[in-house]
């Protein structure tokens, strides 16, 4: 590397005295310990298998129901993920057989990948006392964790973005063919695994073409524009044929208070500054762990004390880097394209960003009160850290799930799949047909929990699925065995569940004695009703004569 390409950069400058650094030894020992716990805490969470809440039903219920080609098409339930990411889920589970882990195994392995990505990127561009505290947050952050144990697209955000961060720094060390290749296949692929990608590819595209025309380096400028078409093309023809779509079927999630709050307050100025603070102080930053009403302040502190620090220490140029995907996250924001903060899984292409500048601050702040005893407080702050997966871990063994009305629904559904036989019929009373137009394509409405107990009644039951088919043709579709009428209704709701179950219940009339009737609580706002019409003599008459 020249010292023109290492200024530009901004790369690893020599310690001043006055700043003594960790051995490498050290390093790697504390690195193993962080590595390690993090790995123990995603085994055990992996392993505990919690129930799958509404988000990820909603979302699995289209793999359950559809192939590759068909989940380019409107998603049931509203939903909105990357067809990549989707056609990934399909292929797991159709090599490993349709299961919560094996639709988690992707997310499990993305999370896992994007640690180890950044450690490699600390160790080769960042000092050795920050490697230790950058690494450090994200291993024991409680929102990677989670997120990379469900089937949702948020850790494939955290991987493609750490891996783009890491080419572009590598590119403006030493560009090489191999690199320029890798940094545009991440950039093309991503665009159909991630949709926050684009931001971190936009950023890294603009950042390399101003640091190669500063460098008046032709041939990088050129690449670079050859590395910027092939990813826009590629997220052009994603958005138009899938995404945009899409988005027009789901133009609600912007009513919902996760996404209203998520857009700048562009029509009243006056609100912005307070809007970028709660932000910025919210649960996008909350690493290693915070919360909303700016429970997250003391991150923004560090990443601030992070962004003066390499500033100083003439890292300028990674700074802009790192800044990049988060501006280029408020234009799309303020275009009305993603959601900027509101929650810490849309923002989890962030991460990397936070954390670096936050593991940067944190040692910022230990040299400043500490001076020459920094190292001590690096040691202490480290040793803080390694306690939260431990908490981590025995909060999970303790309850692993997301809602606490999560293993109710499973329970229920298992229980009633036990008994159930392929004669059976299960119908689902409250139930739409999906917006694909696919012949038989229902989903259930109108909770999580309806989701939930549709997922497990295809993933559990043996018994034949029907939702909302006219009562009048009952009679055609009349299974031998047992029939379920389901239905979901609110708590307080006394009437909608016998108004909804009467026609069903009297074209059976005449093949069925009188049905039982259960009510069972799914949540705070739910029950679930069933009608459970035994088999009529005629039936088990003919049962058993087949058994003679």
């Amino acid at each position: 590397m020249t010292p023109e390409t290492d200024a530009a950069l901004g790369s690893m400058q020599p310690v001043s005295p006055r700043e003594p650094r960790l051995g490498p030894r050290q390093v790697v020992v504390i690195l193993a310990v962080f590595v390690a716990l993090n790995l123990l805490w995603r085994a055990v969470r992996f392993g505990i298998n919690p129930v799958m809440w509404g988000d990820e039903t909603m979302l699995a219920v289209n793999l359950q129901a559809r192939g590759f080609a068909d989940l380019l098409k409107p998603l049931m339930f509203s939903q909105l993920a990357p067809p990549g990411f989707l056609w990934i889920g399909e292929a797991t589970t159709r090599v490993l057989g349709f299961s919560e882990q094996a639709l988690r195994l992707w997310p499990a392995i993305a999370g896992t990948i994007a640690l180890g990505v950044l450690v490699l990127l600390a160790r080769r561009h960042l000092r050795s006392r920050e490697v230790v505290l950058v690494v450090g947050l994200l291993a024991v952050s409680y929102y990677p964790m989670r997120h990379s144990n469900e089937f949702k697209p948020y850790s494939t955000d955290l991987l493609v973005a750490a891996t783009m961060l890491l080419l572009t720094l590598e590119i403006a060390r030493r560009a090489t063919v191999w690199r320029w290749v890798a940094l545009t296949l991440v950039g093309v692929v991503g665009a159909w695994v991630s949709f926050p990608s684009v931001l971190v590819a936009g950023g890294a595209g603009v950042w390399l073409l101003v640091t190669f025309v500063r460098r008046g380096d032709r041939a990088n400028v050129a690449a670079t524009v050859v590395y910027g078409v092939a990813t826009l093309a590629s997220a052009a023809v994603m958005y138009v044929a899938i995404t945009d779509m899409r988005v027009t079927e789901t133009e609600k999630y912007r009513d919902m208070t996760m996404w209203k709050e998520s857009f700048p307050p562009l029509k009243e100025p006056a609100r912005l500054p307070l809007w970028l603070l709660k932000a910025h102080t919210g649960r996008m930053m909350a690493y290693p762990n915070g919360g909303p009403h700016y429970g997250s302040s003391l991150t923004l502190i560090l990443c601030i004390a992070g962004g003066v620090r390499l500033w100083r220490t003439n890292r300028r140029a990674m700074l802009w880097l790192l800044l990049a995907p988060l501006g280029f996250g408020l234009i799309g924001a303020a275009a009305g394209k993603y959601p900027y903060s509101g929650t810490a899984r849309t923002m989890q292409y962030a991460v990397p960003t936070i954390c670096i500048l936050a593991g940067v601050g944190m040692v910022a702040v230990l040299a400043l009160v500490l001076r020459r005893r920094a190292n001590l407080g690096v040691y202490i702050t480290c040793g803080v850290l390694a306690t939260l997966p431990i908490f981590g871990i025995a909060l999970d063994i303790h309850n692993p799930h997301h809602n606490p009305s999560d293993p109710a629904v499973r329970r229920l559904v298992r229980a009633m799949a036990a008994d159930a036989t392929p004669d059976d019929a299960w119908v689902f009373l409250r139930g739409m047909p999906s917006r694909t137009g696919r012949p038989g394509e229902f989903q259930v409405f109108n909770s999580p929990a309806a989701s939930q107990t549709q997922f497990y009644a295809k993933r559990l039951s043996p018994a034949t699925l029907l939702f909302a088919p006219p009562p009048a043709r009952m009679t055609e579709v009349l299974p031998t065995g047992r029939v379920l009428l389901l239905v979901y209704v609110k708590t307080d709701d006394t009437q909608l569940a016998a108004q909804l179950a009467a026609p069903y219940v009297e074209a059976l009339a005449t093949h069925r004695p009188s049905p039982t009737i259960q009510r069972s609580p799914i949540d705070d706002e739910f029950d679930l009703v069933v009608y459970t019409f035994a088999p009529n003599a005629s039936s088990k008459a003919n049962e058993a004569a087949k058994l003679n």
